[in-house]
């Protein structure tokens, strides 16, 4: 894992981190409102339930008859008693209308001398829920066996008022809440990634510095393999130590290669290259490798695709590829390459495909974990390190793209895209 791979890991964790919270703090906050919700609407339709069962008026309100007023169209103006605001006192004003069976109004109850009551409950007459809600007044009726229908109300302003400044202030502690998370997170998790940052930093100086030192006793091995080679001829073990000498040195070169692969490019070095030209020249030069192992090779690349990159890892990609397709093909089969202009002309595809017969039970998720290899006995005949496929990812990582292997009909492709 590199720095950038620290850093995307970071974002990730605060994103699923604040991710989380959000939900959290939503479930949160919807129970705290829907509860108070929840409580009110209780509340109302206990009041109601008690307007409807008390013929329209409170409890207790018999007595407070005598100091009611009789209006000259016929309602009743009633105080409401002590008892009555002590259990209502949340509610503004209450009234209720009386109709015969034909709709007509025989009577009108309410706190209210200004109410609209008799306007409301005409408007609700010939519905036929029991109760509801007609604007911010929650209603309840009643029918008798006569016919008639009593419809009581509650003025419910207040209590709506009270529920939108809730919800208003649970959305503004939410955002607050989740920007100051945020915050805290982008700034902790920084310090928490900061260990590995130098870790990953110290890997790449051992890497490189080690391969400095392992170059010496290598090349000692080899002048004092090749002396004795003059002296005494070459054979078997003097050329087979010869070989491992090579392998170690490409194995060491590679290594290092991978930790100067870890950052992305800067584009603003970059100039426009022919990448047609980068990636038919790489491919070309297997063309007789391919012979030799009884593989044909096809080239299908148009001209004139460009884009904005370093040469020579456009070539190091196809050279990748293509030496990986020569080694894993199957016995006379055929390997091909491929190449397109993708996102509006800024970006380009490279598709490298052979064919490859058992790839059905293939897991190609570990193709491209460095120095693993499909062969599990890892022999060395095939001349692979398991570090090429990595090698590639590395590569269009750094263009911002991504690489991907799949398999169907016989045949494998490995998928690059750049940008």
């Amino acid at each position: 894992m590199n720095s950038r791979d620290i850093q995307i890991l970071r974002k990730k964790f605060i994103y699923i981190s604040v991710f989380s919270l959000f939900i959290t703090m939503l479930c949160i906050g919807s129970a705290i409102f829907f509860s108070s919700y929840v409580s009110m609407r209780r509340a109302v339709s206990v009041s109601l339930t008690e307007l409807v069962e008390n013929e329209g008026s409170p409890a207790d309100t018999d007595s407070s008859k005598e100091n009611g007023k009789i209006k000259p169209d016929g309602i009743h103006v009633h105080s409401l008693t002590e008892a009555f605001r002590g259990q209502y006192n949340k509610y503004k004003h209450y009234y209720s209308v009386r109709f015969d069976s034909g709709g007509n109004v025989l009577s009108v109850k309410t706190d209210d001398e200004d109410s609209t009551a008799s306007q409301y409950a005409e408007e609700i007459f010939s519905n036929v829920r029991q109760s509801g809600h007609y604007g911010d007044y929650y209603y309840k009726s009643k029918v008798y066996d006569d016919g008639s229908k009593l419809i009581c109300f509650l003025d419910c302003s207040a209590e709506m008022i009270a529920l939108t400044r809730l919800l208003y202030s649970i959305i503004v502690i939410y955002l607050a809440g989740l920007l100051i998370s945020y915050l805290l997170m982008r700034a902790l998790s920084l310090r928490a990634i900061q260990p590995e940052i130098e870790n990953v930093k110290r890997q790449k100086e051992f890497i490189t510095n080690a391969s400095h030192e392992l170059k010496t006793p290598l090349a000692v091995i080899r002048a004092n393999t090749e002396l004795e080679q003059m002296l005494y001829g070459e054979d078997e073990w003097n050329q087979s130590t010869i070989n491992q000498i090579d392998r170690m040195s490409a194995l060491i070169q590679n290594l290092v290669i991978i930790s100067r692969e870890s950052e992305r490019e800067d584009k603003s070095e970059l100039e426009e290259i022919d990448f047609s030209a980068a990636v038919r020249e790489s491919a070309l030069s297997f063309a007789s490798v391919a012979r030799q192992e009884g593989r044909s090779l096809e080239i299908n690349v148009p001209s004139g695709i460009r884009m904005l990159a370093d040469s020579s890892k456009i070539r190091q990609l196809t050279t990748l590829l293509v030496d990986n397709a020569v080694k894993y093909c199957d016995e006379g089969g055929k390997i091909e390459v491929t190449a397109g202009q993708i996102k509006n002309g800024r970006g380009a595809a490279l598709t490298v495909s052979n064919s490859y017969a058992e790839g059905a039970d293939v897991d190609y998720s570990r193709f491209f974990e460095r120095f693993y290899r499909q062969d599990s006995s890892h022999n060395i005949d095939k001349g692979g390190y398991g570090i090429g496929l990595s090698l590639a990812e590395s590569i269009c990582s750094q263009y911002g793209g991504d690489i991907r292997a799949q398999w169907k009909d016989g045949v494998i492709s490995f998928i690059c895209q750049l940008f």
